[in-house]
């Protein structure tokens, strides 16, 4: 059985079924539940029910009310999803805001993503700004922009060159890096208030930059500039750089 393939200029319904390909350049809603291959939405899609799709870009505005499960999204403009996401590849270059968790395999987010739970993913990167209340967790995290976790930050190897004034409730990885941006575009945007406030950082190598914790946990901790810190506990290594304070520190077995 052949799929049906549809394409919206004007107003139209998508039915529940199994397509081809759907395009929407003019205004659409659906009913029920989707699968298809690849789905393009120029314009402005209501979907309400879940949707399996192979490939996904929005361009325009799109509201789904259901789960998602998608080997690659794509937004360009704005996407609001009330339901999980699973994902193997998300770009996120517009404002997305998903209420359940979401699973993915490849993460980076150049815009605007706010989360309502939790977040799991083989690799994360931020270029833009990331939200969320809950926890935060990836093999390998890269942020370059802004990130506001009031759960925990979790991952094996995690560097942050933060161009705004990031918060973390709690950071846990094997190895973590904060210092200042890299790319020679982010010194336009950069300041000295564009700093990394966290409640706990735990790792067994550690090298911060203008980071503000209260509690500092770790075998290797290098602190190399502009950092206050409350405690520090460290079991082989504190080195401080310059403008650190560090109000107590004690080496444990």
């Amino acid at each position: 059985m052949d799929k049906g393939e549809i394409k919206i200029a004007g107003n139209g319904v998508i039915s529940e079924g199994e397509y081809s390909k759907i395009k929407i350049m003019g205004s659409a809603k659906s009913n029920g539940h989707v699968v298809a291959d690849e789905i393009k939405v120029m314009g402005n899609a209501n979907f309400e029910g879940d949707i399996e799709c192979g490939e996904c870009t929005i361009h325009g505005n799109a509201h789904i009310v259901g789960n998602v499960s998608i080997v690659r999204l794509k937004i360009n403009g704005d996407l609001h999803l009330d339901g999980e996401c699973k994902v193997q590849e998300l770009t996120v270059n517009g404002k997305v805001n998903i209420t359940g968790a979401v699973e993915g395999k490849n993460i980076v987010t150049r815009g605007g993503l706010a989360l309502n739970k939790e977040l799991k993913a083989q690799a994360l990167k931020v270029y833009g700004e990331l939200k969320s209340p809950a926890d935060i967790s990836a093999e390998e995290i890269t942020v370059e922009g802004k990130v506001n976790c009031e759960g925990l930050l979790s991952a094996e190897r995690m560097v942050l060159h933060s161009c705004a004034q990031s918060y973390c409730r709690e950071i846990g990885a094997t190895s973590i890096v904060v210092e200042k941006p890299v790319y020679h575009l982010f010194w336009l945007f950069y300041d000295k208030k564009n700093i990394l406030r966290c409640d706990t950082i735990e790792a067994d190598e550690m090298k911060l930059e203008n980071v503000e914790a209260k509690i500092l946990r770790g075998k290797r901790i290098d602190l190399i500039n502009s950092c206050e810190i409350g405690a520090v506990e460290y079991s082989e290594r504190l080195n401080k750089g310059n403008n650190v304070t560090v109000q107590s520190e004690v080496k444990v077995d």
